[in-house]
Parts: structure tokens; sequence; C-alpha cells
């Protein structure tokens, strides 16, 4: 999985960024963590709620910081030029709750999220 995921990031053009996040749909791809893994279908028959691809991680993030902004005493409570997180679905988890039209899979609804946010970088963005 960690060479999977160092390869990406260091054959990945673009913003370090873009690399970040190749790096980690890489080390997705490759299995990450096992111990994840998509709840089982509905008994009924129906469709579940919010697809599920290969979950292989229960929550994921991009922090990316200028030099200018101020951290926090955690990842969780600085001010950042962009931080983007995605957690499990739920009333208690917040606004970064996985929503039903993303993906049980963290890094795949992470990196939806991580492309709307891209869209909003003028093209000089490095």
């Amino acid at each position: 999985m960690v060479p999977n995921a160092v390869q990406a990031f260091l054959h990945t053009t673009g913003a370090i960024t873009d690399r970040v996040m190749a790096a980690m749909e890489a080390a997705d791809g490759s299995g990450g963590d096992s111990r994840c893994t998509c709840p089982d279908w509905p008994t009924d028959g129906a469709k579940p709620a919010i697809p599920c691809d290969g979950k292989t991680a229960h929550v994921a993030y991009i922090l990316m910081a200028e030099r200018t902004d101020t951290n926090g005493d955690s990842h969780n409570n600085g001010k950042y030029a962009m931080y983007l997180t995605v957690a499990q679905p739920g009333s208690d988890r917040g606004p970064n709750a996985i929503k039903d039209d993303e993906n049980l899979n963290p890094v795949k609804t992470l990196r939806m999220r991580y492309d709307a946010w891209r869209k909003t970088q003028p093209a000089s963005f490095r």
C-alpha cells in the first residue's frame, strides 16, 4: 500500500494537494485499512441509501496551510487555506458527514469534495 501511494505522489503532476489526493487514492485502491468494510446490504433487498465502493477507511481529510494561516492545537481548529474532511454519516457527525449523494468510502467522497474545491481555484494554483 505505501509503495503505491509513494509512486502515485511522485508521478502525479499539478499542485501538491493534487499529488496528496493521488497518493490517498492509491493507498485506498491498494487495500487501505482492512478493518474498514462496507456495511451489509439491507435484508429486505432494497438498495443502500448511500453507495459504498470498497470502503478502506472511516474518515479522510486533506489540509493545506499557507505561511499566514493560524495553527490550532490540532488540525481540527486552525484557520487554513483549505481543510476538507469526511466523517461517516449520522446526525451527530456534523456538517462533514457523508451525504446521500456521496459514497461511504471516505476517500471517494473526499475526492468529490476536493474536485469541487479545486474548481474554485485559479488556473495558476500550484
